[in-house]
């Protein structure tokens, strides 16, 4: 994003004066209108009523910075390198990655570099769970399966 795309970004604001107004404005960021409608309904839902206004979780900067820091960088690479170079060393842990389904996912199974299966062939003990019913927040979507996983992992 540059010029006054990017302003737009940065000037969104989550709370809208209805439900239509929150739909079009979120379309017009580029966001699928099935998706949008989802998010309405969700469990939980990430645009609702808030305060007779309705209030958006979805914040298109957020997501803009996201992309341009965490997504665009090879730090996960390289970390994920220096925890395989400890484990060659004799380090003993688990390291374990949570996915969520491919609708809620920024993941990608066969991305090179970075995508989970480049990851495992990195980290060959590299323990993945795979919760194909849940959104982007898997504690919020598939609370019972995560906090059923959580509980193993602590008592191991």
């Amino acid at each position: 994003l540059e010029g006054e795309e990017l302003k737009n970004c940065q000037h969104f604001s989550r709370e809208f004066q209805s439900s239509e107004v929150a739909r079009k404005t979120l379309i017009s960021f580029g966001y699928d209108a099935d998706r949008v409608d989802g998010w309405f309904g969700g469990s939980p839902p990430r645009v609702y009523p808030k305060d007779g206004k309705i209030w958006s979780c979805i914040n298109p900067f957020a997501q803009y910075l996201a992309k341009q820091t965490v997504l665009n960088s090879a730090q996960g690479q390289r970390s994920l390198q220096q925890i395989a170079a400890w484990k060659v060393s004799g380090a003993n842990f688990a390291v374990h990655l949570c996915v969520a389904g491919s609708q809620g996912t920024v993941c990608s199974w066969d991305k090179l570099p970075g995508g989970i299966r480049d990851m495992e062939s990195i980290l060959p003990s590299l323990q993945v769970h795979e919760f194909p019913q849940a959104g982007h927040s898997i504690h919020n979507t598939e609370l019972e399966k995560f906090a059923d996983l959580l509980e193993t992992l602590l008592q191991s």
